[in-house]
């Protein structure tokens, strides 16, 4: 029993964070591209979700699963977060330090 109360927390978690992470980005992509669900949306996702968007028709980011939503926020993380590409990659190259 406790095995499918843990399934169930982590399912019911997982919608929720799915579920907010859509909100969000209605919130936030409509105001960083002019054509945001096909730029944003449709442009970020792979070639299987964008086929599976398009056959069942779907056009809202509620009705996506949380695979497609987190590829959503991480193909435009850079114009969501405001952070200048180049100040984030130079970030990058900076060596790790050693002291900590």
């Amino acid at each position: 029993m406790t095995n499918n109360k843990t399934v169930l927390f982590f399912n019911t978690a997982l919608n929720e964070v799915a579920k907010q992470l859509a909100l969000f980005l209605e919130g936030v992509l409509p105001s960083l591209f002019e054509d945001w669900w096909k730029q944003a949306v449709l442009n970020s996702l792979s070639f299987q979700q964008r086929r599976r968007i398009e056959q069942s028709g779907l056009n809202a980011l509620g009705a996506l699963d949380l695979a497609a939503l987190l590829r959503v926020l991480d193909q435009n993380w850079y114009q969501i977060s405001g952070i200048n590409r180049d100040r984030y990659l130079f970030s990058i190259d900076m060596p790790f330090p050693t002291h900590l």
